[in-house]
């Protein structure tokens, strides 16, 4: 049997009718307030391509938030998506000019 703390209920069913956006606490709590972007800069060659891979990002995100197809839930947690596979692809290429080349 489950435990339903009634006071609890009440104050999540509260919270989600007062937010206009339609996203819950739940919501909230998943997609997270902010995602950081490391941008390294110790490497001149990385931080080119940081700089074209941030304009790619920016226009991801001005295409995403004007689709009216999508619930505003779908489109934030599409582009923390791809805010975190930045910061992955970022790391990669760091941890790529660390190696040392093969001959």
């Amino acid at each position: 049997m489950v435990d339903i703390d009634p006071e609890k209920w009440d104050r999540q069913r509260k919270l989600a009718a007062t937010r206009q956006d339609g996203l819950t606490a739940y919501d909230l709590e998943i997609i997270g307030k902010a995602v950081r972007i490391e941008v390294p800069f110790d490497d001149e060659f990385i931080l080119r391509e940081v700089a074209d891979m941030l304009r790619g990002f920016a226009n991801s995100i001005d295409f995403t938030t004007r689709r009216d197809d999508l619930p505003l839930r779908a489109k934030l947690v599409q582009l923390r998506y791809e805010a975190r596979a930045l910061n992955g692809r970022i790391r990669m290429m760091q941890d790529q000019r660390k190696q040392p080349s093969r001959k």
